[in-house]
């Protein structure tokens, strides 16, 4: 399970093509981003029942699993979450693409 909301946004994106990534991580904002752990889940249950939640299943159950240590992350600060998003995205930037780049290497493009 993944207990650092980072990885499990991260993961969240794992079951999803490159095409929808950034709709899914959009529709999975309100829950990481909702003020208080009671608003998380009200956007979880929301995100469930969305056509991405429907598509999706897995992400929700993921969530769902881990959501006893990951709803600390709601009683944290807004500057806080702000700066675990800013990782995330630097991590979902920087580490795909050297990934890539490992890859090309790998095999000789």
């Amino acid at each position: 399970l993944q207990t650092c909301i980072v990885h499990l946004i991260r993961n969240s994106l794992d079951y999803a093509s490159w095409k929808d990534r950034k709709l899914l991580a959009a529709a999975l904002k309100p829950i990481y981003t909702a003020p208080s752990a009671e608003a998380a889940a009200q956007a979880l249950d929301e995100f469930e029942a969305s056509p991405w939640g429907q598509r999706f299943p897995t992400v929700v159950a993921s969530w769902r699993r881990a959501w006893d240590r990951v709803i600390p992350f709601s009683a944290a600060s807004c500057d806080t979450r702000r700066s675990a998003s800013a990782q995330y995205i630097f991590a979902l930037t920087y580490l795909d693409l050297d990934l890539a780049q490992l890859g090309h290497n790998l095999l000789g493009l």
